[in-house]
């Protein structure tokens, strides 16, 4: 019985333990500056990547979301450049979006790219997805920081949000099977002993 609550215990934990890659991609045409160089309606994409494991509730959002992933943007001409500051993935209620600030932007956002779109309603992150729409923030990414230098969009075209929700790691299903079969194994043979005695 121990060994059986011993496997319901790793069937419980396999959310972890098979945490599926998930990228999530803003794009579409800009202009502005990074740095000192500027951009005129140049292709860009905002990729963000972390694993399912990453995205739940946010008690301060008050929405699905993770804090503090990877983030860059690639801009056509100019390359790419990763986020420096602290990095927020969001889903509100009709509204995914994406947000780089300091420590103290929890409560004061800011320097957003969103889609917002009815077809939101109910979307945790966790799921494939592709939606467009108008960034409503667009005037609010101004000197946002990057590796590339300050990054400021002066206008964007409806931009596309892609979530791609790849299959967990291999290693991580075949640990999981492992320790089962390990514990199965161990069950067969405390009954055999039992047995014999």
């Amino acid at each position: 019985m121990k060994c059986l609550t011993t496997i319901a215990a790793l069937l419980l934990g396999t959310g972890i333990l098979a945490a599926a890659p998930v990228t999530y991609t803003f794009s579409g045409l800009g202009t502005g500056l990074l740095g000192s160089n500027s951009f005129t309606n140049a292709s860009f994409v905002t990729t963000i990547t972390t694993d399912t494991s990453q995205v739940a509730f946010q008690s301060q959002l008050s929405s699905w979301g993770a804090i503090g992933i990877p983030a860059s943007i690639s801009i056509a001409g100019l390359g790419s450049a990763t986020f420096t500051g602290t990095t927020v993935l969001y889903d509100f209620t009709h509204e995914v979006g994406f947000a780089v600030g300091d420590s103290g932007f929890l409560t004061a956002p800011g320097n957003i790219m969103a889609v917002d779109d009815n077809s939101l309603v109910g979307y945790q992150l966790l799921t494939n997805l592709t939606v467009s729409g108008p960034n409503p923030y667009v005037s609010s990414i101004s000197g946002v920081g990057t590796t590339g230098g300050g990054l400021t969009f002066s206008h964007m075209s409806p931009v596309t949000f892609q979530t791609v929700v790849g299959t967990p790691e291999p290693g991580s299903i075949f640990l999981l099977l492992g320790a089962i079969g390990a514990l199965l194994l161990k069950q067969k043979q405390l009954i055999r002993k039992r047995r014999c005695q």
